[in-house]
């Protein structure tokens, strides 16, 4: 009996080692996997600050325009106004034509009603497609 103890101790002690083996194996993977974990939780907190700190940038930025609104809202000068609509002509000359036919075209529609009568002086268009000129002529 004790001759085949032995064989059964070393195959034991065989398995214990292999057992021991893999216990560190697993726990070297174990630790790798925590590692890689941790780095990939700390670069997100990284772009979580970085991509907040845009957003205070974009914030500020706003914030500052806002200021510098109330600023001007606050010193807005009626008198002001004939100089700064001059200064703004003389810049965007194109812009202002455009703009001002653009309204043009507005007001004479609005000022017209259905059916083509005119709301100020409630006459009816010319047939011919020209405008009256006689008072009463329709």
């Amino acid at each position: 009996m004790m001759e085949s103890a032995s064989p059964l101790g070393g195959k034991l002690q065989d398995t214990l080692d292999q057992v021991g083996s893999l216990r560190r194996a697993a726990g070297r993977k174990f630790s790798d996997a925590r590692r890689e974990t941790a780095n990939a939780i700390k670069d997100s907190a990284n772009s979580v600050r970085e991509a907040g700190e845009a957003l205070d940038e974009l914030a500020e930025q706003a914030a500052a325009r806002l200021d510098r609104s109330a600023a001007y809202v606050r010193n807005y000068d009626l008198n002001g106004l004939v100089p700064n609509l001059r200064q703004a002509i003389r810049r965007h000359p194109a812009g202002f034509i455009t703009g001002a036919i653009a309204a043009g075209i507005l007001v004479g529609l609005a000022m017209r009603g259905k059916g083509g009568r005119c709301r100020i002086c409630d006459n009816q268009p010319a047939t011919s497609g020209r405008f009256s000129t006689e008072v009463g002529d329709e």
